[in-house]
């Protein structure tokens, strides 16, 4: 007759093999047979799966709203900056930046970029601005949980430059 050991490391199979009462799913069938349960594996792995889908999804247009609007020394341009903020508690705050005559109507989306701001309201701490000159107004992008960054708008060409500096030293 042999000794059978079980493994002190899975205090489960010491369960299954000594047979306690209420620790078997499946009586009666090999442990080597039994398919594996349908247990909360595949309902986790689908609800990760879903926040993963639901916070990868940029907002929608209907998610932005005025934050503020800049205007050029001579008031012939405007900068219209737009926010959204996450649907995830402590998610980065979406910042759509776009250019506009004053004169028109038609606004031009130049470059959508993220604050995280560890899920808090953005402020006048976060974003400041200063126009350099008519055409290009420098932005100072700064969140808790992100190095600061400088980003440059020029409203005639509707190009942009973001760099990584601390804000002020530009």
């Amino acid at each position: 007759m042999r000794n059978f050991r079980i493994r002190r490391s899975d205090p489960a199979a010491g369960a299954r093999a000594c047979g306690r009462p209420g620790e078997d799913k499946q009586p009666g069938i090999s442990p080597r047979l039994r398919r594996p349960e349908a247990t909360n594996r595949a309902t986790s792995t689908g609800a990760l799966l879903g926040l993963i889908v639901f916070a990868g999804c940029g907002p929608s247009a209907a998610d932005f709203e005025l934050y503020d609007t800049f205007r050029s020394p001579q008031n012939s341009r405007e900068v219209v900056v737009q926010i959204a903020y996450s649907k995830l508690a402590f998610g980065p705050t979406t910042v759509r930046f776009s250019a506009r005559d004053v004169d028109s109507a038609e606004l031009v989306e130049i470059v959508t970029t993220r604050i995280s701001n560890d899920g808090s309201n953005i402020t006048d701490e976060n974003l400041g601005a200063e126009w350099v000159n008519e055409r290009t107004l420098r932005l100072c992008l700064r969140g808790v949980e992100q190095a600061d960054s400088v980003l440059e708008i020029d409203v005639v060409s509707g190009t942009h430059s973001e760099t990584e500096s601390p804000c002020g030293t530009t």
